[in-house]
């Protein structure tokens, strides 16, 4: 004779269902940083491919072996035009602050001859700044906020600056027209990845970004505490 099975009470259901509402609770938000820091990686790095990309077209296009001959330096807000532009918004903050809350120098103005701005579609502000003549500089600055005006105006959250070369280093891997994070962004070429991390934690777009690059855009560059 079989003996009777033992099914589970009305209270055992609901301690279960308690129990599962509350492990899946403390689990949640963590399970959302993660994906809104990949997301966020994600789109910072279509970004940056998209701009090289158009950078490199326009090189193939007019044959150049210079940045001066393109529209990204001699007419930058025509370059950014080929985008896929928002009808109206700011594409940068008023100001922005650090991981501590503080708030940090951060570039905002593109109103130069030959600087410009846009924001897209996505939400994504785009700047670009080239240098004066007479400051000697070769290289043109790129910023990047994945929010436009929008919070958290962060830097290192929604706020990269990268650098668009116009002399190759091949040693380095360097061709004229790409776009990558500034080698010299804290003053020297030998940057840990320790200082890099400490820079960007005090609102340095140009060692986030270069922190990023460093770790293939990985969401934890700053580590878990920061997603």
């Amino acid at each position: 004779m079989f003996g009777k099975k033992r099914a589970f009470t009305l209270a055992e259901i609901l301690l279960a269902l308690v129990i599962v509402g509350i492990v899946a609770g403390l689990a949640l938000p963590s399970l959302l940083k993660d994906m809104q820091s990949k997301s966020r990686m994600n789109l910072l790095k279509s970004t940056f491919v998209g701009i090289d990309d158009y950078i490199h077209k326009d090189i193939a296009h007019k044959r150049s072996e210079d940045i001066i001959n393109l529209d990204v330096y001699v007419n930058p807000q025509l370059f950014l035009s080929k985008f896929n532009v928002a009808p109206s918004g700011e594409p940068f903050a008023a100001s922005y602050k650090n991981y501590n809350g503080q708030q940090v120098n951060c570039i905002t103005d593109f109103s130069g001859a030959r600087s410009g701005k846009i924001l897209l579609q996505n939400g994504v502000g785009i700047g670009i700044k080239n240098p004066e003549a007479s400051s000697g500089d070769r290289f043109t600055t790129i910023v990047v906020d994945l929010t436009g005006e929008k919070a958290p105006n962060t830097v290192g959250i929604d706020y990269f600056v990268a650098k668009l070369f116009w002399d190759e280093d091949l040693d380095k891997g360097i061709h004229v027209g790409d776009v990558h994070g500034f080698t010299d962004s804290l003053g020297n070429t030998a940057e840990s990845e320790n200082a890099l991390r400490t820079a960007c934690l005090n609102g340095n777009g140009k060692s986030c970004f270069r922190l990023v690059e460093l770790t293939g855009y990985d969401p934890d560059f700053l580590g878990q505490e920061y997603k």
